[in-house]
This record gives C-alpha cells, sequence and structure tokens, in this order.
C-alpha cells in the first residue's frame, strides 16, 4: 500500500509529510540541525534509561526482566 498527499502537505510547507511507502525501511535523509548540535546528541541513547521516567508502562522490557517480574 502506498500514500501520497502532496497538495496538503504542500500547503503545510511538508514536503513527504504523509508520504507512505510499500515497504517499511531506513531511508537516508541530511539534518536540519547544525553538525556540532547533531554529532553532540548523536550517541546519546536517553529515551532507554527509564528510570524515574512514567513511560516505563509503554516501552518494552528486556526479556529477562520480564520473566523476573513474572516469577517474582
Amino acid at each position: 500500500m502506498t500514500h501520497d498527499a502532496p497538495a496538503f502537505d504542500e500547503q503545510l510547507g511538508l514536503d513527504g509529510l504523509h508520504r507512505v511507502r510499500a515497504k517499511v525501511e531506513p531511508s537516508p535523509r541530511k539534518t536540519i540541525l547544525p553538525p556540532d548540535v547533531f554529532e553532540k546528541y548523536a550517541g546519546l541513547s536517553f529515551w532507554q534509561d527509564l528510570q524515574n521516567c512514567a513511560a516505563f508502562r509503554i516501552v518494552a522490557k528486556p526479556q529477562e526482566a520480564a520473566e523476573t517480574t513474572v516469577k517474582g
């Protein structure tokens, strides 16, 4: 399935916002961030640190932790 709404996206100034390709795959793209900002944060994985985070309910747990929780 593919989908595109170029007229709608053009009104927003966001080309390709609603473009859906038939296959889900990575698509390299140029960042809009300045290079120094991109490099500063490129290696961080803050979204994986769930300590003191209320989002733990919506994030998949690693298998080992899930098994401990079930047995525990």
